[in-house]
């Protein structure tokens, strides 16, 4: 009969989050120079028994917002509010960058700039546009 087990569920959950791109590399070389915070739409189980075990970048950020802790998920205005709580960061000075361009209105409508995520070289791009400059060929190491 027709029956989803818990496990299946979860496996075809991770498979729905797609798999790490070049932006990893980015946040190595930001993360000398910049505090990187992870905002993201999620669950505690993700994070706790998939996330931690299956991406490299986590070395690189300072710190993770959960719409799980915050109550709230993008682009709800309550998380955006909560972000700059928690990490102490002011709007004007965070970029916020999202492939999805409800959530980057939402972000620069609570003052943050907002970089929407096409592709690893327009985001190359829109960082050096803002002064933040990445050597192509560091970041792809």
């Amino acid at each position: 009969p027709c029956c989803l087990k818990e496990s299946d569920f979860w496996r075809g959950w991770q498979k729905l989050l797609g798999k790490e791109t070049e932006v990893v590399s980015f946040l190595k070389s930001l993360s000398a120079n910049y505090t990187i915070w992870l905002l993201s739409n999620t669950n505690p189980r993700h994070i706790k028994d998939e996330l931690e075990s299956q991406v490299s970048f986590l070395e690189y950020i300072d710190g993770g917002i959960y719409s799980f802790d915050a109550g709230s998920r993008k682009p709800d205005s309550a998380i955006y509010e909560y972000a700059l709580e928690k990490s102490g960061a002011k709007a004007n000075e965070s970029v916020f960058i999202d492939d999805l361009k409800d959530n980057i209105n939402a972000a620069e409508k609570q003052g943050f700039i907002g970089i929407h995520y096409v592709g690893e070289d327009q985001l190359l791009e829109d960082l050096n546009d803002l002064g933040i400059e990445i050597d192509k060929m560091v970041a792809l190491v």
